[in-house]
């Protein structure tokens, strides 16, 4: 039901800058980190296919978000059993900032969806079955290719499997995994030596959004990002729900060594690579690159409960029949409690303008030669996105306000601070050269005004 939501503007950009171009140039110009590499080629390939429209680009990260659902149960059935994986699996299949991001064009389903595999292929290693490590290399490599930021959870994974077999002195594995390291390494050199030819290292490590921050930013955010993604963990779902959820998690922490069947705890080998990885970049960085950590916790909350029934003194056969109607229960509830109460809709992350569709049919039928439309972040590409579908051309973006005899103002009361602030470095602002606005059109969520040039002829 969320397919064909307004795009939003990572989206946008995504389509625009990216997704549209030639494909040499998709895979290799990297002029912001939202080009998720293997996302943009997989979401090329299925516009190529199905058409320019929000859904068809949106398909990749879709089906990555249904393939979460398979995945979450075997990873949790061999760490916890099947009771929990029933449980956890169907945290997942209603999680409301995995619906998010099921529904949104960008590559971060296909990060969670690589971490899941990874972790199948080390659950085997730690069985003593035949390890694959030529597969473990090849879906980290696509992972990093999709979003360097697969740092986090696949050192998470690597360090978890290093601890395992050292404790259980098995340390001379330890040389398919760096095998294995070496391929992914390998890989990656390669699928990301367009950007590097085309635009040099730096483009990837050391861009703005990545690039190490000075201590006191990094302290002064860090907190602010984790606490927006234990809150986006719990999109749309009801208040009493998200803290029953981790307080069964923290009953599944402080049991670990009678519920969890290996050794290590993978929380605990996570956190300790995250926390070194933060330390060294020193950069706070965006809340959702934490999105592979809601099935981890899924897992723990699922354990948790299960334990629960069993102090209660439940007998087996009992919990087996009581564990698919509470599981079938949880996932309708918390579906139903995304759905009611907006949540994934309303979820501004990475920017929203809701009345775009709309907003474009109005321009695209006003526009006049000499116009130039001004609209602020993250309205603008959006706009543009949606009049592009409808062959409006782009200069009505580009053309200099002083040769243009009107602007028209888009306000998004949802994301723009005010309507001063979006034309705080517009002319329009100096009542000499232009007239009071008139407004153009009123729209759900936002305002579009034209201010009119008082000479009649652009300067």
């Amino acid at each position: 039901m969320y397919l064909a939501q307004p795009i939003r503007y990572d989206e946008a950009v995504t389509y625009l800058y990216f997704v549209r171009r030639p494909w040499a140039e998709a895979l290799s110009v990297y002029t912001y980190p939202n080009n998720h590499l293997f996302h943009t080629l997989l979401a090329k390939a299925s516009v190529t296919v199905l058409g320019n429209a929000p859904w068809a680009l949106r398909v990749p990260a879709f089906v990555a978000g249904l393939l979460l659902v398979v995945a979450t149960y075997p990873v949790v059935r061999a760490m916890y059993g099947s009771r929990s994986a029933l449980l956890a699996t169907a945290v997942v299949a209603s999680s409301g900032v995995l619906t998010l991001y099921s529904t949104n064009a960008r590559g971060y389903t296909l990060l969670v969806l690589a971490f899941l595999a990874l972790m199948l292929l080390a659950i085997r290693v730690l069985r003593g079955a035949t390890p694959q490590w030529t597969a473990f290399g090849v879906i980290a490599a696509l992972g990093l290719w999709t979003v360097p930021v697969m740092l986090f959870p696949l050192g998470s994974v690597c360090l978890w499997i290093t601890v395992s077999l050292l404790a259980e002195k098995r340390g001379h594995e330890l040389r398919g995994l760096g095998a294995a390291l070496g391929i992914a390494a390998v890989l990656t050199g390669l699928f990301y030596s367009p950007v590097v030819l085309r635009e040099g290292l730096a483009a990837i490590t050391r861009n703005k959004f990545v690039a190490s921050s000075g201590w006191f930013e990094f302290f002064e955010r860090l907190p602010s990002t984790i606490g927006e993604a234990f809150s986006s963990w719990s999109l749309g779902v009801h208040p009493i729900l998200r803290w029953t959820l981790l307080v069964f998690a923290a009953v599944a922490l402080w049991h670990h060594s009678q519920l969890a069947r290996f050794r290590v705890n993978f929380l605990v080998a996570a956190y300790a690579w995250c926390a070194w990885l933060l330390v060294v970049n020193h950069r706070a960085p965006f809340a959702r690159i934490w999105i592979w950590v809601v099935p981890v916790v899924a897992a723990l909350a699922a354990a948790g409960f299960v334990r629960l029934l069993s102090d209660r003194g439940d007998s087996n056969d009992a919990l087996d029949r009581r564990i698919p109607v509470l599981a079938v229960a949880l996932a309708v509830f918390a579906g139903a409690s995304v759905m009611l109460t907006r949540g994934v809709l309303l979820s501004r992350d990475t920017g929203t303008y809701r009345d775009a569709p709309q907003a474009s049919v109005v321009l695209s039928r006003a526009l006049q030669p000499g116009d130039r439309v001004v609209a602020a972040i993250p309205s603008s590409v959006p706009l543009l996105y949606y009049l592009n579908k409808l062959g409006v051309s782009e200069r009505y973006f580009a053309l200099e306000e002083r040769a243009a005899k009107r602007v028209v103002v888009v306000f998004n009361r949802d994301e723009d601070a005010s309507l001063e602030a979006v034309v705080a470095r517009s002319d329009v602002t100096d009542p000499a050269q232009f007239s009071p606005p008139a407004v153009l059109a009123r729209l759900p969520n936002s305002v579009i005004m034209v201010f009119q040039r008082r000479d009649a002829t652009a300067k």
